[in-house]
């Protein structure tokens, strides 16, 4: 058994023999933060306490360790250790030459158990283990558990790694503590009709001469009357920390301005939870793990019909510096925003930032990448000053057509799915083909910058209104509609294949079905020729792309 440096039997599962080893490995683990003790990687170290405990299920004397790896404050702070199927035991038993027991075994029923080189941390079944051999061991845990819980030696139980929130803060920022502190009747809440207790304005945000919060400086805000004596009495000038109030921040935006509860229940039903969560891996994290406490203890007071806060959680992903590694000063890569917008333009800032690759990967600047954004945005520009060509075509030609009602139902989907990067890339094709024509409708330039004003809004609300000379910002526009059976004439080109090997390439409208493909390739000349000699038993078609009769 091995148990942590700060459980209260050390000293009292110790023998003389063993005790400046003891006091000796206590002051070391003192020495150690929390998060060195429980990382899995570092070394595994631990000393004897002459001691012994009985096993409650077969009464096998067991030596007892002290070892840092185990905490205190994490369930009972001692554990029986088991080296064959844990890999701390195991890392721990073979350091100390302690013995190695298999009792799960991955074999079973076979006679023989494998010699192991690392720990068996899979399910199994038990052996050696007396009535309980031969039992899974996720049957096993919870009937062994059972039986000592029948004699009054062991229950179940859900262990939590979490631990009390110091929430004060001695600082101007974050939501005012309503506690009073009295003289007389100690500390004491403010009253209901006194809420919220704000913020004062302040010139100076340094803490006050005697170290406390900068709140200690505003007298008037400070003096208060006690609400139980009425006697004079002080606000706590602490702070919470600001989590507090960014933990349910979102459940507000619901409702923003009732007076009489945080959201009204229709509104809660309406909007929450919310369907999507972006932010950084840290901090998402962190605040992931308050906002869901948040919700849960307002659900279980019946304030929210929902006990999770968000449906969805994306961590976006870093940007490097040119150099591959994670921007420092110290490296000497950091890309300041400020200085390329003041080069390229916020629009181009903004929209390579979209293009750069996956948005939960994210990835290195690149000052090629960014120039052949500001040239894109430059042909944009170029196109819509050309007014000849964007004012005179009534209608646009087929393929034309067929491209943009692709472009626009690919960008819907991939912003819909945070594939920013695709967005830019089918921007580019498209415009590709725009240019291509010697005249554009009205309609389609007014799409394409419908398209573009996510990724680049100054340039998109430019030409919205001076070129095309609407009276309305383009931000309060529609997203343009796509029609799917304009897109289904889209032609395609089908290779058609007997026995693998290709006979014929034949164009044919996109979507085909499988009888509607195989009719055609049949009524193919060449096609024909080759299966009147040898008539085909199967037929396989992957859709828009390849037709194989089988011989």
């Amino acid at each position: 058994m091995v148990i942590a440096p700060e459980h209260p039997m050390v000293m009292k599962l110790t023998d003389d023999q063993h005790l400046d080893g003891i006091n000796e490995y206590l002051e070391e683990a003192k020495r150690k933060t929390e998060m060195e003790r429980a990382h899995l990687d570092k070394e595994k170290t631990g000393v004897p306490t002459g001691g012994f405990v009985l096993n409650s299920i077969n009464n096998e004397k067991i030596p007892v360790w002290v070892a840092d790896y185990v905490v205190g404050w994490y369930g009972t702070g001692a554990v029986m250790a088991v080296p064959a199927h844990d890999d701390r035991d195991w890392e721990f038993a073979k350091k100390y030459n302690l013995p190695v027991k298999m009792v799960v075994c991955p074999n079973y029923p076979a006679p023989m158990c494998p010699v192991l080189e690392n720990a068996f941390i899979e399910d199994g079944h038990l052996v050696d283990s007396a009535e309980f051999t031969g039992m899974k061991s996720s049957e096993a845990r919870e009937k062994i558990t059972k039986k000592l819980k029948e004699k009054g030696l062991a229950d179940f139980k859900k262990n939590y790694k979490l631990h009390d929130w110091v929430l004060s803060r001695q600082r101007y920022w974050g939501v005012p503590i309503p506690m009073i502190h009295c003289q007389t009747c100690g500390y004491q809440p403010v009253s209901e009709k006194d809420l919220p207790v704000k913020l004062p304005k302040l010139d100076d945000f340094k803490p006050s001469d005697d170290g406390r919060s900068p709140l200690a400086k505003a007298i008037s805000w400070l003096k208060v009357k006690c609400p139980q004596c009425r006697r004079e009495g002080e606000r706590e000038t602490d702070t919470m920390d600001t989590f507090v109030d960014s933990s349910w921040y979102f459940l507000r935006y619901a409702d923003p301005k009732n007076k009489k509860e945080f959201a009204s229940q229709d509104k809660i039903f309406k909007w929450l939870p919310v369907p999507l969560y972006i932010g950084g891996a840290e901090h998402n994290t962190m605040h992931l793990l308050y906002a869901r406490f948040y919700t849960k203890a307002l659900h279980d007071l019946g304030y929210v019909n929902f006990n999770e806060p968000f449906l969805k959680r994306v961590n976006r992903g870093l940007i490097l510096g040119p150099d591959h590694q994670k921007m420092s000063k110290s490296r000497g890569n950091v890309i300041d925003p400020d200085e390329e917008v003041k080069k390229y333009g916020a629009d181009t800032v903004r929209m390579f930032l979209a293009f750069m690759g996956p948005y939960e990967q994210g990835g290195p600047w690149d000052p090629r990448g960014i120039n052949g954004v500001y040239r894109f945005l430059s042909r944009v520009w170029s196109l819509f000053n050309a007014k000849s060509k964007t004012q005179n075509a009534k209608s646009e030609a087929k393929e034309l057509e067929i491209k943009l009602n692709q472009t626009i139902k690919k960008i819907g989907e991939d912003i819909s799915e945070l594939k920013f990067n695709t967005c830019v890339s089918e921007m580019m094709k498209l415009l590709n083909e725009l240019e291509k024509q010697e005249n554009l409708s009205l309609a389609v330039c007014r799409s394409f910058l419908l398209l573009l004003s996510p990724f680049a809004p100054h340039l998109a609300e430019e030409l919205w209104l001076n070129i095309l000379k609407n009276k309305n910002s383009i931000h309060l526009e529609k997203w343009p509609e796509f029609d799917e059976t304009i897109i289904a004439e889209e032609k395609i080109n089908l290779i058609v294949q007997i026995n693998g090997k290709m006979k014929d390439v034949i164009t044919a409208r996109r979507g085909l079905s499988k009888e509607e493909a195989k009719q055609l390739a049949l009524a193919s000349e060449k096609i024909k020729k080759h299966l009147t000699e040898m008539p085909p038993k199967d037929f396989i078609y992957v859709q828009d792309k390849l037709i194989n009769f089988v011989g």
